[in-house]
Formats: C-alpha cells, structure tokens, sequence
C-alpha cells in the first residue's frame, strides 16, 4: 500500500524525522516503534529493478526471518506481480502471505536501530541493486542481487546503501499455513539416508559399499545433468559448466543430438536410470559380483561413446559428464576387484533387468510430466499476470453495480474490521451454503491482513418464515451475539464455517433467544431480494458486485489498489459507504 508519510522513528532517547513516500504497514519491529504525522513533504521513493535473481534474495530473507512458505507459490505470486521487478512487487508478496512488512528511508545513523536482517537498496558502480544485509553492529554480511557475498564494515556499508529497507518481524511461531510441509518434504529422504546407512554399516563386503558409494554419488551428478537437460541452470555448477577458457558446456553436450545412444535414449536419461536401477538392485537383491561386472562390460563402450563426441563432434567437454565417466571407471575397478568367487545367477539377472526396465518407464513417464509441467510454467506466469491486471479488473468490477442505493439499517448491519473504514467488502453469505466456507477463510485472511484498512459487512442471505431451519437459527443467533459483543460474534461466525456442525455449534452458541424479534434478519433477507441476490456466496466491493471472472480469494490480489484508488478518488472507482 503507498502512503506519503512523514514519521517520526524513535528508539531510546534517539528520535528521526523522516520523509518518505513509502508502502507502510502496520508492524513493530522489535522494541522500535513507529509514529506517524500529517504530510509535510512528499519524497517519491523510486522503483528500483531489480534482476530475476531477486527471487532467491527474498528466499532467503523470509527463510532468514523464520517464514515458511510454499515456494512454487511465492516465486509466482512475485514475478506475475505487474509491478515486478520492483519494490511494490517485494511488498504485495510478503503481503499475500500474510508478512507484515514495511519498505522506507531511513537515517543512516539509525543503523544500530534496525532488525538483525534486513533487506536494503545499495549503490556501487552508478547501479543500484538490492541486497540481505545481516546487521552484526561492528560489520554487516551481505548477500546482493548477483550472488555474491561480502563482508562489509558499517562505514563502508554507509557509502554504498542509500537509506531505502524492507524490513519484517521476526516470526517467533512459524506458521504451517500456506506452507510446504518440511516433514512431508525430508521425511521421504530420511528414510532413504537411513536405510542406506544401515546397509552400508551392517554390509561387512567392502566391494559392495564402496560401490554403492559410487553409486550415489552417480545419481547426485545425474540429478545435476537432468536440470541442464531440462534448460535449469544451478549456480553450484554453472561455474564448473560453463567456461570460454577451458571449452566447456555442459548444456551444449547434454542437449546435443549425438548424446542419445542409438538414438533411442540421451545419455542423461541413461545416468539416471543406470545409477538409480544399480542403487535399488543393491538393496533389493544384494550384490552380485558377476552382473555388475557385466554392467560394467556394457558401460565401457559408452564411456568411449561419450569422450569421442564430446572431443570430435560437438567439441565442447562437460564436466558433468565426465564426473558420470569417473563413476562409470571407478566402478569397473570395483567390480573387477573381487574378493569373492564369482558366480553367474540367472535368476538375479533376470530380476535385475526387470528393475532396469520398470526404472526405465517409471523415468520415461515422470520426464514427459516434468516437460509438460516445464512448460506450462512461463504459460501459468503470463496468466498470473493478465489476471491481476489492475485496469482489466476494475473494468470488470464496474461492470455490475447493484440495483438499489439504500443499504441496511446501521442497527441491523454487521460489521467487522475497522468500523469507520471507507472501504468495504459485503458478504453475502448463508451458514449452509456450501462454497461460503472457503469465500470466508478468504474474507478472515483479508481481515488480519489488513485489519485497521478495511470493513466486512455480512449480509445473511436466509428467510425468517422457517423458525425451525438451521440456517435461521443460526444466522438470527449470529445477530444476537453480535448486539452483545462484536468479537464473540465474529468467533461464533469463524467457529461455524470451521465445524459446520449444527449440533456443536448450537451446543457451544446456543438458539436463538428472541424467537418473535426476526427484524435485522428480515433486513438482510429483504435486501437481498432487492438486489436480485439469490445465490450465496456473492461478494460486493461498495456498490459494485464482484466479477464472476475471478475467485473471492482473488480479492487479496487488488486490495492495495482498490484502497489506493479509493484514496485517489478515481471516478471508476466504486462508491463506498
């Protein structure tokens, strides 16, 4: 949200005044706090644009902050933002996800002032950049847009940053909600990890451990040659990949057409069906000495295959595929090197080219999905992007205004939020309706967001002629508790859309005590045939209905520019009340 600001920070007996055309929200950072007063000045803050890689800084911020959030999610909720690269951008994602953060100039002096981490705008060449900055009072550590990582101290830090933060609180009870289970995720490779350890302490065969060592370090480098293959680039290789002087190119050999064997399968593909194969053979079937030196008859004209194109026809050396060479090599030693007699086992051979093949269509099916998946991701960002369209929206807003101009009775109404804010959503709703429980987790996750900014006014969409229906009873029950207290109101409202359980619910809230008094309720029911309502959930911004073409969770999405606009007085925007 933009605001013209000019605040006073204060922290001890220091004191700052500061003018700044900043997006403030709401937050106390640590023992800081924060006033404001009336406009004096008015300072634009520039947009600063900022590289792709602004993705990983702001990773690794929120990571560094205690904020766990889906991944795959926030890196498109920011570069679909239509202000993307720039600061706005930063602020509407740490925004979407619920991070209460402010962006604003600040006094350099105040530096001791400022949260252990810190995002801030810095200046070294004529170009700006934005960098993490971890405050340690006598040098600040800091990881900048282009990866790199310096170690600065306060003074110098002073010459290159230009005042401009983004800062949140530390969250001190990270939040499941909206976020990658990290026990779903490493669970899976615990178990992996574990169950290979066990076999490698309780395998008293040194051949064999030290070829399942080999083993997994062939499909470590077999994942790094499926990301090139798939056009992913990772800084841990890029380095290593790419070099004018040593003539390498890890990408320009993995996609290159005289890397598929027999022109059937890429040699990326076999790395990662080989060495997965070999690793699940191990530990399903044992080792048998005779099938991998077999193996290891086969991969020799391979390892041939693959340091004559790379030297002759394409030219170009990846080291990547030369680890994969090393493995294959060493491997060989390994399997040649026997302790034991060797004995042919027919049946093992037969189990273990089953293996071979299911990898080889397990791998093959997963790829395709991969490919598509690849693919519909710049489709699913430019989507992102037409879909928070501002001026597309507010278009589509303005498009259905609701019939009536009168609105319920102020001691019939229910409201929420900040009471005396311009802006406001109505909720139509009704306690059995299906599809209202997800319009109101939407509705909930705006109201904490945005608390002091915003109104929510329900409006039951229920007759009163049914005494007996649920949906009466508990909506005129609602009304009640909301005459007494608004909060308790507001809890027994969320409580029901959580249980949806008439039974519990009426045995936690009770019916409804003034049977013969339906007056507010027949106000919101009246209003709504008024207006044609008679679906729920529906969802009208002021005077104006929302569009069909988006969801009610979509509303998060343009709530800052629907605060601005109204603000701004803009003549398509709607009418608040």
């Amino acid at each position: 949200m933009y605001l013209y600001v000019n605040y006073t920070f204060k922290h001890l007996d220091c004191e700052y005044e500061i003018n700044s055309y900043a997006f403030i929200i709401a937050i106390v950072l640590s023992s800081k706090i924060i006033h404001f007063s009336p406009i004096k000045n008015k300072y634009v803050l520039k947009s600063i644009i900022m590289e792709n890689k602004l993705y990983d800084i702001l990773q690794k911020f929120i990571l560094n902050n205690s904020f766990i959030v889906n991944t795959d999610d926030f890196k498109l909720q920011l570069i679909s933002n239509p202000s993307f690269p720039s600061i706005k951008a930063i602020s509407d994602t740490l925004d979407y996800f619920g991070i209460e953060n402010i962006v604003a100039n600040v006094p350099k002096d105040a530096l001791d002032q400022l949260p252990e981490y810190f995002l801030a705008v810095i200046e070294e060449d004529n170009a700006k950049s934005i960098a993490q900055v971890q405050n340690k009072n006598n040098y600040l550590k800091l990881f900048v847009e282009d990866g790199t990582k310096k170690k600065v101290s306060v003074d110098e830090f002073k010459e290159i940053w230009n005042g401009t933060i983004i800062a949140i609180e530390k969250n001190n009870s990270p939040s499941t909600n909206k976020s990658i289970s990290l026990k779903k995720l490493t669970l899976p490779l615990l178990l992996i990890g574990l169950a290979t350890l066990t076999f490698l302490l309780f395998n008293k065969n040194i051949q064999t451990i030290i070829y399942t060592v080999f083993t997994l370090i062939g499909i470590f480098i077999s994942y790094f040659i499926i990301r090139e293959s798939f056009g992913i680039q990772d800084k841990s290789t890029s380095k290593i990949c790419n070099s004018t002087e040593n003539n390498t190119s890890c990408s320009d050999v993995i996609n290159n057409k005289t890397s598929k064997l027999f022109g059937l399968i890429s040699l990326s593909d076999a790395s990662i069906i080989y060495f997965t194969s070999q690793l699940l053979i191990i530990g399903i079937l044992g080792f048998n000495t005779s099938f991998f030196i077999v193996l290891s008859i086969i991969s020799i004209p391979i390892i041939f295959y693959s340091l004559y194109s790379q030297a002759f026809i394409i030219k170009k050396w990846c080291p990547l595929c030369l680890g994969i060479v090393s493995i294959l090599i060493s491997q060989i030693v390994v399997s040649f090197i026997s302790p034991t007699s060797i004995n042919f086992n027919l049946l093992f051979f037969i189990k273990s080219f089953a293996i071979i093949a299911s990898m080889y269509l397990i791998w093959i099916i997963s790829k395709k999905m991969i490919s598509k998946a690849l693919k519909l991701e710049p489709l699913k960002v430019e989507y992102f992007k037409f879909k928070r369209n501002e001026n597309l929206f507010l278009t589509l807003l303005t498009k259905e205004k609701r019939k009536t101009e009168t609105f319920i009775e102020a001691s019939s109404r229910i409201t929420f939020g900040n009471p005396d804010a311009k802006f406001e959503i109505v909720s139509v709703t009704n306690p059995l309706c299906g599809f209202c429980t997800k319009a109101f987790e939407s509705y909930d996750s705006l109201l904490k967001t945005f608390d002091n900014k915003l109104k929510l006014t329900v409006v039951f969409n229920v007759s009163s002629e049914n005494t007996e229906n649920p949906a009466t009873q508990i909506s005129q029950r609602i009304i009640e508790i909301y005459q007494l207290n608004k909060e308790d109101a507001y809890k027994a409202l969320k409580n029901w859309f959580e249980i949806k359980d008439v039974d519990k619910w009426q045995e936690a809230y009770n019916k409804p005590t003034m049977l013969s008094n339906y007056e507010s309720l027949n106000s919101h029911y009246n209003w709504c045939l008024e207006n044609d309502i008679s679906y729920t959930p529906a969802t009208l911004i002021g005077n104006y209905f929302f569009p069909k073409e988006y969801e009610v969770k979509d509303l998060s999405l343009f709530i800052d520019f629907l605060i601005e606009a109204q603000n701004k007085k803009i003549k398509k925007e709607p009418s608040i009340h």
